[in-house]
């Protein structure tokens, strides 16, 4: 958990770090929902499902990435 507001800067922007995980935990939340229902369909649309799986795949990249860098 983060305990200190961290700052992250990107682009020129400098990002609270404790918002964008909530951010980024909200967004996996809905993407691992979102394949889920997809999975359950009764003819599931595989490139659909890879599509938000790839998603899926980077934001909680990115989410432990920023959660490395708010510890540092």
């Amino acid at each position: 958990m983060i305990s200190q507001n961290h700052k992250i800067v990107i682009g020129g922007d400098s990002l609270d770090t404790k918002v964008l995980c909530q951010n980024l935990k909200q967004e996996v939340r809905d993407l691992e929902r979102r394949v889920n229902i997809l999975q359950q369909e009764e003819r599931p649309n595989l490139h659909c499902i890879n599509h938000f799986a790839d998603l899926l795949r980077q934001r909680r990249t990115v989410l432990r990435w920023v959660e490395e860098r708010s510890r540092l």
